[in-house]
């Protein structure tokens, strides 16, 4: 039996940021500078950003079941951001018009032959 007991502080998930980021600093350099830290893994995890106010841009959708996928703006600067197992967010970036506020990595995603920067979420409000 444990000698103590866990608060509920205990039990919420600690999510790490690395550096705060406007949109439009993120383009091929930034990723080719990125991949300078590879290779991701247990003890070198990829960096965690965070960028505040987004606009979200179209209709947020549902996609692979529970996979929540939608376009962010910030000054000037759009990318496609998708969120593994996260669709029960998709109220509240319906929600969110501008102020959203955005965890993620960032990822190359290639589709078609075509290569794009892409935004894997981690967490939102």
């Amino acid at each position: 039996m444990a000698a103590g007991r866990l608060v509920p502080e205990q039990l919420i998930p600690k999510l790490t940021i690395d550096a705060e980021l406007r949109l439009h600093e993120i383009d091929a350099l930034f990723l080719k500078l990125l991949r300078m830290f590879a290779p991701f893994g247990p003890l070198n995890t990829r960096p965690v950003f965070m960028s505040r106010n987004l606009q979200v841009l179209g209709t947020p959708t549902i996609v692979g079941g529970n996979h929540l996928k939608f376009k962010v703006r910030d000054a000037g600067a759009a990318f496609e951001v998708i969120g593994f197992g996260m669709g029960h967010y998709l109220p509240r970036v319906q929600q969110a018009e501008s102020g959203l506020d955005l965890v993620y990595v960032i990822e190359e995603n290639e589709y078609n032959g075509r290569k794009t920067i892409q935004l894997r979420a981690k967490d939102l409000r």
